[in-house]
């Protein structure tokens, strides 16, 4: 019987032992100084100043010109079609599966002789919002050249044009829809 009071002996040392830590971890936790509010209110002001820094960085080196630089692309008044008639105006329907799944245009090209303004007049009967983009002469997305829709964002049930001239001959232009 011995035997069994030691094994009780010594799971109730070893259960007091693990209670002491706990005690002693619980202890120096609850010693801990909080950070005094001077202390906070001067972090603070280092984050604003910090972000301050950051901003005025950023509007110094995006000011001025930079013919690197792609800049956004406006639909009109665009220099190159301003003024000039509109020889044609294409409607096209911009849809979508839901949630800009399976983003469409419906035709899906525009076709025009070299040099004449067309308008291409963009219904959207999608569910979210998506903008026409035409490539200019260089087919590339995204470039200066393009032609954008106006405005840049047309809504679920509402419409938006661009004013379209490629003056180079050659295959048509896809159109390309954004959400």
């Amino acid at each position: 019987m011995t035997a069994d009071v030691t094994e009780e002996d010594a799971t109730r040392e070893a259960r007091r032992a693990q209670q002491k830590a706990e005690w002693a971890a619980a202890k120096k936790k609850a010693e801990r100084k909080p950070i005094p509010a001077s202390t906070w209110a001067w972090i603070g002001g280092c984050a604003v100043g910090i972000a301050l820094i950051v901003l005025a960085a950023f509007l110094v080196m995006s000011s001025g010109s930079n013919s690197e630089t792609v800049a956004a692309p406006s639909a009109t008044p665009d220099a190159r079609v301003a003024g000039l008639p509109i020889a044609k105006t294409e409607d096209v329907e911009a849809d979508d599966d839901g949630q800009a799944t399976n983003a469409r245009f419906a035709p899906s090209t525009v076709s025009a002789k070299a040099g004449e303004v067309v308008e291409i007049r963009m219904i959207n009967v999608g569910s979210v919002a998506h903008n026409l983009r035409v490539s200019g002469v260089d087919k590339e997305y995204a470039t200066r050249d393009d032609f954008l829709t106006d405005p840049g964002t047309i809504k679920e049930g509402e419409e938006g044009s661009v004013l379209v001239k490629i003056d180079d001959p050659g295959t048509p232009v896809p159109l390309r829809l954004s959400s």
